[in-house]
């Protein structure tokens, strides 16, 4: 039997894993940042917004980040992505 063939959006697919992307700078962070605190401020129920900010913030602050994401995951416990990026966290800190 010969091997399957890759469909032809594979090698797009498999670049947007994440192993080629470029990081933000710190510049762009800090807006990113921004941008999510005010979200946050309109809507205090917006919970990828929680978890945006925290997974952001986690790189300088872990505590602070995982507090985020928390709060992201007791406004939403349904979505797995919050509690992923948790796990993504705790990882970051051999916990």
């Amino acid at each position: 039997m010969p091997p399957a063939a890759m469909p032809p959006s594979a090698p797009s697919r498999m670049t947007g894993i994440g192993a080629s992307t470029p990081r933000p700078s710190s510049e762009t962070l800090k807006e990113i940042d921004g941008l999510l605190s005010k979200a946050i401020e309109r809507n205090i129920r917006y919970a990828a917004a929680y978890a945006w900010l925290g997974e952001i913030r986690a790189a300088g602050t872990p505590d602070v980040g995982l507090g985020l994401i928390r709060r992201a995951i007791s406004l939403d416990p349904r979505d797995a992505s919050h509690r992923l990026r948790a796990a993504n966290v705790l990882l970051d800190q051999n916990k």
